[in-house]
């Protein structure tokens, strides 16, 4: 995978136990908006970015009809979603 590192703007589910799950996201590329979609989540794990605590999401993901991996990062205390890697 290749590191992406640049925000995204996500829709995700919460449950009511707090669990977050990522549904899909939108990345600009080239001047133009693409949506990305989650076909599963396969691992979910707190991790230490800096002085905060994130969220890392190792997600297989659907990109023009063919099957890709990618890492998503949630940063909890500045509420922000990072592509880290494709």
């Amino acid at each position: 995978m290749k590191i992406i590192n640049k925000s995204i703007e996500m829709i995700a589910q919460t449950s009511t136990n707090g669990t977050i799950k990522p549904l899909r996201f939108r990345i600009t590329e080239n001047e133009a908006l693409q949506v990305v979609f989650i076909k599963r989540v396969v691992i979910a794990e707190n991790i230490r970015v800096g002085n905060s605590v994130a969220r890392r999401y190792l997600c297989d993901i659907d990109v023009n009809g063919m099957m890709r991996k990618c890492e998503i990062v949630y940063v909890l205390d500045q509420m922000i979603w990072y592509l880290y890697k494709m």
